[in-house]
């Protein structure tokens, strides 16, 4: 099972730096900006809570 993950794994960061050599190629990674706000707000509160839930549901069933 461990070979799986790792196979599925591995190729998954084969097909994402394709992805991301294609992106460069076309000029879409220069200049990004990027935006260091954390405030949280109400919708970051809501994916909290539901990730905290489904997360006790694991633990406690």
């Amino acid at each position: 099972m461990a070979q799986v993950y790792g196979m599925t794994l591995v190729r998954a960061w084969d097909l994402a730096g394709r992805q991301y050599d294609l992106l460069r190629l076309r000029g879409l990674g220069q200049g990004l900006k990027i935006s260091r706000d954390w405030h949280l707000r109400f919708g970051d509160l809501g994916l909290l809570a539901v990730i905290i839930l489904i997360g006790m549901g694991w633990y406690f069933v």
